[in-house]
């Protein structure tokens, strides 16, 4: 393959004796007041955005603070925005970002500050995990340096926080945002009726009781709280971004960081605890005394030999704020559908392997009304930039556009444009991935795949993926057609590896034929081939994970969701995967984790909240579960699903279901036959609380011809079934099949409702027993 780069657009697949393209883009970047050139996204705070700019005047890098739109209305915001400028340039210091200067333009307002090469604290805490004294030390004394010049100044930061520390590559500690900002002298006290200003987590005490005097010894009481994170790797005060975390240390002690890491020097401990008191006064009296012993501290701790302490298991660091990112479908004409949505998915699983990137998987996308603009596409996704672009075919070659846009302001953060053929589409999303990432100022840090050089192989690979999307609605026949083919074109790659070993546990999992074995194995045996070939790639460990579910192997598939995840950490599937798996084995708050994020992730694509539902219906939460289960769906599989879980909760409760046989009955799949028996049998029993004896084939029918997974379902809506109306025997005759059958779903037997009765069955006891073995392997 050559490549030749025309400035805004590449060629890719073409030598260089072929025809350059006609037409061409500009730079593609948002210029502002004709002065600064927009490079890329630094980050998305309160008041507003953040970007990384060229001052084509100064030829120089500078960072731009866009204030948010919505904002501008406010009575006196502007006036604020103002006041901060001011304030900010009474601070000069190395330890402080410089504010340079406020413009305005076409009705926005902005400043412009001294750009930082490093990155915030956050990440450097998310990266290396709880830092030695001598190094969190040190970190301290330089906000203190900064902190003090700006105290001299007259100016608070009031908003004190990891995020808000920049580490730059040259060691320097940096603080910026002083967007709250207010001069001291100016301040006075807020009172009742004044907003509380401040992030939760770091606030002190006074900032959250209104009638109390605000002061420099509340930025004194947020370095105490940066200092312990730094030492512990979690917060003083845990829990999320909320007042009412804010208002447990009003009654609550300061916490002693030696209770989570021994290793914290005693000196250094009392430092903390005395940043944390509540009453300012028995803090320390200024940044000057708390800086001095700091220094006897980091004196200490030098002559001693610190040593790298690792992350106590039981705790968790809280990540740093991620962007999110919603790569849409890329226009195309019909025929050239499944190519769109491939370069769409290839670009999305890139961008998930990025730890600094929260990206929403295709599903999302392909869920969203044709008529949105992308900046109202990301509205609706709740992300802060989406890619876009288009797919136009000029004869046998492509014309593919792409281009980054922020969901706020609409800005273009990048734009290119690619020529090249259909049998190298894909090398368009390797090509773009890294220049996406740089322009939101991460790194990209994804693999790369095997080049596909057969452009047979790559057709018959999309057009598979596309048959998977499709949905079960027509079953897997056209997808493990195209996916075996183009695994015996390319018997060594593994995206097109996992795939087919996707397709192979769907359509094992869908199976009523008796050659579901043989479809697992096979669907096992490709997985680790794909695993194989690309160890270092999420895809293939996610289908690894699937086959071993499919094969009743819960905790080689745990391990393997873990694996997908440490590689691909945006990987909603393997975060559903893993907390379903989980929920079974009797972990409901790592489930609830996995599944809130995958939903989060996925926000449309609602086969996460479904589970979430019956998790919280087992826990008692109706009202939550009541919640997710009244989201409006307007995807027929994803209806179905909904009323198949409204209808088994139901009978949990002993609410009849509502019964939507006309959409049933449109689905020529044996999921959508069993749901048509499972809803009318529901809808009945539930109606009389009894069981006539006419259903007795219509309860058998629902397990013919089913294994595994999809047999423990069935068996487990008999026996709630036979539970409701107090048939004990039937029930438990039940429970022992599916038992029998490899149930490892302990919570279920643990706390579904309609078993009051049965579990004081002495025959249930043994039963659990065995199911909670199964499930001990599993965490």
């Amino acid at each position: 393959m050559s490549e030749r780069d025309t400035g805004s657009e590449t060629l890719i697949g073409f030598m260089s004796g072929d025809e350059a393209p006609a037409d061409t883009l500009s730079s593609g970047l948002t210029v502002i007041g004709q002065r600064y050139e927009i490079l890329g996204l630094l980050g998305i705070g309160g008041m507003g955005s953040v970007y990384k700019v060229k001052d084509i005047t100064l030829d120089e890098v500078v960072a731009l603070k866009l204030l948010r739109e919505n904002l501008i209305l406010v009575p006196g915001m502007v006036e604020r925005f103002r006041q901060e400028v001011k304030l900010a340039r009474k601070v000069t210091h190395p330890n402080v970002v410089r504010t340079f200067d406020l413009g305005q333009h076409d009705g926005e307002h902005f400043l412009t500050m001294e750009y930082i090469e490093g990155k915030p604290l956050t990440q450097l805490l998310a990266a290396e995990g709880i830092l030695s004294a001598a190094r969190a030390t040190a970190i301290s004394l330089g906000i203190c340096t900064g902190l003090s010049a700006a105290h001299r100044a007259g100016v608070l930061h009031r908003d004190l926080k990891p995020d808000n520390i920049l580490v730059a590559n040259d060691g320097r500690i940096v603080i910026t945002d002083f967007g709250i900002a207010r001069a001291a002298a100016e301040l006075g006290v807020e009172r009742t009726g004044r907003a509380i200003v401040g992030t939760p987590a770091y606030m002190a005490p006074e900032q959250v009781e209104p009638d109390r005097a605000s002061d420099g010894r509340a930025d004194l009481y947020a370095l105490g709280a940066v200092l312990y994170e730094m030492v512990t790797g979690v917060r003083a005060w845990p829990g999320n971004q909320s007042l009412t975390v804010a208002l447990r240390r009003l009654t609550a002690d300061p916490p002693d960081p030696r209770d989570l890491n021994p290793e914290v020097p005693a000196h250094l401990a009392a430092i903390i605890i005395r940043c944390l008191a509540r009453d300012p006064e028995d803090r320390f009296s200024d940044v000057e005394a708390l800086a001095n012993e700091l220094a006897v501290q980091g004196t200490e701790t030098l002559l001693g030999a610190p040593v790298r302490i690792a992350r106590p298991k039981t705790q968790q660091a809280p990540a740093p704020r991620a962007r999110t990112v919603a790569v849409l479908r890329m226009r195309a004409e019909a025929e050239d559908t499944y190519l769109a949505e491939g370069i769409t998915e290839e670009l999305i699983d890139s961008l998930s392997m990025t730890p600094g990137l929260r990206v929403r998987p295709l599903g999302a996308a392909l869920n969203l009304p044709d008529n949105l603009t992308p900046q109202q596409a990301g509205g609706t996704l709740d992300v802060e930039v989406v890619v876009s672009g288009s797919v136009r075919r000029a004869g046998d070659n492509l014309r593919i556009s792409i281009r980054l846009l922020g969901v706020e302001d609409g800005y273009q953060l990048w734009a290119h444009k690619y020529r090249t053929t259909a049998s190298l589409a894909l090398n368009v999303a390797d090509e773009a991935a890294p220049l996406i990432a740089q322009a939101l100022q991460v790194e990209l840090d994804t693999p790369t795949n095997p080049s596909l050089s057969k452009p047979e192989a790559i057709d018959l690979y999309l057009r598979g993926k596309q048959a998977m999307r499709d949905g079960w609605q027509l079953g897997m026949t056209a997808a493990l057609r195209h996916l075996e083919k183009a695994a015996e074109l390319a018997p060594n790659h593994p995206n097109i590896l996992a795939a087919y070993a996707q397709a192979l546990g769907r359509q094992a999992y869908l199976s009523e034929e008796d050659d579901q074995a043989a479809l697992l194995q096979e669907g096992l045996t490709v997985a680790e081939r794909a695993v194989q070939s690309g160890p270092n790639l999420g895809e293939p460990w996610m289908a690894l994970a699937t086959a071993k579910l499919y094969d009743e192997d819960a905790a080689g598939a745990v391990e393997a969701c873990r694996e997908a995840l440490q590689r691909a950490p945006g990987l909603a599937r393997a975060h559903e995967l893993l907390g379903i798996i989980l929920h079974e084995a009797g972990h409901p708050e790592g489930a609830l984790e996995h599944l809130e994020t995958a939903a989060s992730l996925d926000p449309t694509g609602l086969q996460s909240r479904w589970e979430l539902a019956r998790l919280h219906a087992l826990l008692g939460n109706w009202t939550i579960s009541d919640k997710l289960l009244d989201i409006e769906v307007k995807e027929p599989n994803q209806h179905l699903t909904q009323l198949l879980t409204k209808g088994r909760l139901g009978l949990w409760r002993g609410r009849e279901p509502v019964v939507d046989l006309a959409l049933m009955d449109s689905f020529d799949h044996p999921v959508a036959r069993f749901g048509v028996l499972v809803m009318s049998l529901l809808k009945e029993v539930i109606r009389t609380r009894e069981l006539s004896p006419v259903y007795a084939p219509l309860i058998q029918a629902t397990v013919a011809g089913v294994k595994g997974r999809q047999l423990w379902v069935r068996l487990q809506f008999q026996a709630e079934i036979f539970a409701f109306v107090g048939d004990v025997e039937r029930c438990m005759g039940t429970l022992t099949s599916v038992v029998d059958h490899g149930l490892q779903d302990v919570f279920w037997m643990d706390h579904c409702p309609v078993f009051g009765d049965v579990r004081s069955d002495p025959r249930f006891g043994p039963l659990r027993e065995i199911v909670a073995e199964r499930a001990s392997g599993v965490g």
